[in-house]
């Protein structure tokens, strides 16, 4: 089996769809996007981490690009600024994961007056009401695909493949389906050459 160098996104990449994404923010005069959207998030920083997480992003039109993580960032990002979320007390995670890392942005926030913000919101969010709705331009953007997705797109699918053979190679009668779904998960970490995160469940045999 074929073990692949985890790649990920680029920072250059990253960098590029920010421009573009300022680009967008000049025509719709807003001052700031602030991404909520987890998958948004890794479109435009390249962070990525567990589901459980509510990471953001302030990416200001003529300013830095802010990211807030539930926990100390050790690699580099496409981000000018890295914040940490009070996202746990006591070991145990806060109940609202996205308030949590709103406030590590509020001195922020608190100063723009336009924004434009990619998905909903706590209904607490004392500025709500100022946000205009980005979700159609980052969709738009997604529809296009940089070079970086594509390499990152053509190794998934590498990975996938490896799993479906091991799958062919493996079904036989008497086969649990624990046994299948340990076994397509350790041939897809170790082609992607990292820990996979939330696999699925749907592994039914019969």
């Amino acid at each position: 089996m074929q073990h692949l160098d985890p790649i990920g996104l680029s920072l250059e990449g990253c960098r590029d769809r920010q421009h573009v994404l300022r680009e967008y923010l000049r025509s719709l005069k807003l001052q700031a996007a602030l991404i909520v959207d987890q998958r948004h998030v890794h479109y435009l920083t390249g962070y990525w981490t567990r589901t459980v997480f509510a990471p953001t992003a302030l990416v200001e039109c003529e300013g830095p690009t802010i990211l807030v993580a539930p926990t100390a960032v050790e690699n580099a990002l496409a981000s000018d600024e890295n914040r940490v979320s009070q996202a746990a007390t006591f070991c145990t995670l806060v109940d609202d994961q996205t308030a949590a890392s709103l406030a590590a942005l509020q001195d922020r926030i608190e100063i723009l007056d336009k924004l434009g913000c990619d998905g909903p919101l706590p209904p607490a969010t004392s500025f709500a009401g100022k946000l205009t709705d980005l979700s159609p331009t980052l969709r738009a953007m997604r529809r296009c695909k940089d070079e970086d997705e594509l390499a990152f797109m053509r190794q998934i699918v590498q990975a996938t493949e490896a799993v479906y053979q091991f799958a062919r190679e493996t079904i036989r009668p008497g086969l649990s389906e624990i046994e299948l779904w340990s076994g397509m998960l350790r041939t897809a970490s170790e082609c992607m050459g990292e820990t996979l995160g939330e696999f699925g469940n749907d592994f039914q045999i019969g």
